[in-house]
């Protein structure tokens, strides 16, 4: 679905939670004096570069859940201001410490995802500066759409109507 994002002054080389580890959205993170959770944001959708990252000399977590209803190769397609790190079921797929603006496509990972949910997570690290990431990504055939992987995952007895009726769209026929 959307991303999940936690932050707090991390630099990049300084290992933190939640990198290399199975993430749970629930679980609170204890860096210094603060605690750090995982929120949600709706707003992060996939294509526009999003500027709106806070703060400076820090970094911020992404992670998103992508179902794949087979076992196939993707490409991700990533940018970042400044530095990146990318993680694919707990894989490092990506790191790339370096000073720059945001923009998209500056990064492009294939990578296999396997049949159900893969968990990604971004780690973007700010200098100083404006703040942000893009990212998309590309496969063949289409993927499900985030939002009908989320509503697929709940309960059925769980779902609105108007969930039920997303689902029975995407999946019906043409």
């Amino acid at each position: 679905g959307p991303f999940q994002a936690y932050h707090g002054n991390l630099a990049y080389h300084q290992k933190y939670e939640p990198e290399g580890k199975p993430i749970n959205r629930g679980q609170e993170f204890k860096v210094g004096d603060q605690t750090l959770k995982w929120m949600e944001r709706k707003d992060w959708i996939d294509g526009p570069v999003h500027y709106d990252l806070v703060g400076e000399n820090c970094a911020t977590y992404l992670y998103r859940n992508i179902y794949s209803a087979t076992k196939q190769r993707v490409t991700l397609f990533i940018g970042s201001d400044d530095a990146i790190k990318v993680w694919v079921n707990q894989q490092e797929v990506l790191a790339r410490n370096i000073v720059r603006e945001a923009e998209p496509a500056q990064e492009k990972i294939q990578v296999e995802l396997k049949p159900g949910n893969n968990e990604l997570v971004l780690k973007v690290v700010n200098y100083s500066g404006r703040y942000g990431f893009f990212f998309t990504l590309k496969s063949d055939p289409a993927m499900v759409p985030a939002n009908v992987v989320d509503i697929a995952a709940l309960d059925r007895a769980n779902r609105t109507d108007e969930q039920q009726a997303a689902i029975r769209d995407y999946f019906r026929p043409t």
